[in-house]
């Protein structure tokens, strides 16, 4: 055999060698990324299952979008998913959720939510504004939208008699809606309420007829809701707790339907014979925590 002939078999022989170990590493690979998605496949089936038996909105929500969160786009393009919607729902339901709370006095407390974003109208209209319905809030605590105004009242004798009149405020105007007026002068004032009033007006309180000259004035210092959503990130920061539950249940209305249909998306992800291998792996940690639970009940 020649040289020639000698090197040819060599490189064979590397070549060969080259293509084994590219075949074994492709193997390994495709195992470690089976691997990868049965690991991924079992955290998901235990998120849904833990999602189909909790009772806690929150916890629902939380399991759902948090798993939905995990894929790119590419990955759930079979899917009936908004990804770009449910991180929405998910970064709302964390911050109503992680709300703090200060104490006022013995039977009141505040509470505050903290978006976790820029309070723009941008971000208003993106997280807030979808679901929201009203809510409540502590208004002493209103610093940032404090703006000056009129009470509009009138004057009417009930009882003919001085010291009896009905004081109902039927308006208040702030200052910037009355633009160039003389707040001071109350013959202006007058004739700009008879172009934006239609007389008489019948008081709900005495049932008696108001006219021009029943009316007088009184300065207020009023909240300034507009732009209502500058104004929603101020109140936040001073919620009633009814205020703040109500906030609560209007987006939880609003966005379950949305994370119940993404779970039911989602669970196809997931091979059928795995949800009950990981439901019964639940169901022996949760007695071995139940009967545990209950031996150090007996020794105590």
């Amino acid at each position: 055999m020649n040289e020639t002939e000698k090197g040819g078999e060599k490189n064979m022989s590397e070549n060969e060698k080259e293509e084994t170990e590219t075949q074994e590493f492709s193997q390994f690979a495709q195992s470690a990324l089976r691997g990868q998605r049965e690991i991924s496949q079992q955290i998901l089936a235990q998120s849904l299952i833990t999602a189909t038996f909790s009772t806690k909105p929150e916890t629902i929500i939380a399991n759902v979008c948090g798993n939905a969160m995990m894929f790119q786009p590419q990955d759930v393009k079979d899917l009936d998913l908004d990804l770009e919607l449910l991180k929405t729902i998910y970064t709302v339901n964390n911050a109503l959720n992680n709300f703090f709370e200060r104490k006022i006095d013995d039977t009141h407390a505040m509470r505050k939510v903290y978006w976790g974003f820029q309070p723009t109208q941008e971000n208003f209209d993106k997280y807030v504004k979808p679901w929201f319905v009203n809510f409540s809030y502590y208004t002493q605590y209103i610093r940032e939208h404090l703006t000056s105004g009129v009470k509009v009242r009138h004057q009417e004798v009930i009882l003919l008699t001085p010291d009896r009149r009905c004081k109902h405020v039927f308006a208040v105007v702030k200052d910037r809606d009355m633009g160039n007026l003389d707040k001071y002068n109350f013959e202006a004032k007058t004739k700009f309420f008879e172009a934006k009033f239609k007389f008489p007006i019948v008081c709900p309180k005495c049932e008696r007829e108001v006219y021009p000259e029943h009316l007088y004035f009184e300065p207020t210092t009023i909240i300034d809701d507009n732009p209502f959503w500058s104004f929603f990130y101020e109140a936040c920061q001073c919620l009633s707790g009814e205020g703040h539950v109500l906030m609560v249940n209007s987006f939880t209305n609003w966005a379950m339907p949305t994370v119940q249909r993404a779970k039911k998306e989602l669970s196809k992800l997931v091979n059928p014979s795995l949800y009950s291998e990981v439901l019964k792996t639940l169901s022996a940690q949760k007695a071995e925590i139940e009967k545990s639970e209950g031996s150090m009940g007996k020794t105590e």
